[in-house]
């Protein structure tokens, strides 16, 4: 299955609340193309570590700026997209 195939099911499978499925399906997507903005976005979504959370949203703003359900996500986080990527470890 492509990887866009994967994370479409996976988004899915969290609207549908099968969080182990929405998990296991958007990891796949990621490992088979590590720049899919939108799979780590709803990674982050998900998550509910803050640590693994916001890793997901930074990499997701790393990949594209622009990324639309990253943004929202930080905003209702009240989460400064541009401090976020400020403070990535180093």
């Amino acid at each position: 299955m492509r990887s866009d195939e994967l994370r479409e099911e996976g988004i899915a499978a969290l609207k549908a609340r099968r969080i182990d499925d929405a998990r296991r399906l958007l990891a796949e997507a990621i490992k088979l193309n590590p720049r899919d903005a939108e799979a780590w976005a709803y990674m982050g979504v998900m998550s509910t570590d803050t640590n693994a959370r916001l890793m997901a949203f930074r990499r997701a703003l790393e990949i594209d700026s622009t990324n639309k359900t990253t943004l929202t996500s930080l905003k209702a986080l009240g989460i400064d997209p541009v401090r976020l990527l400020e403070d990535r470890p180093g």
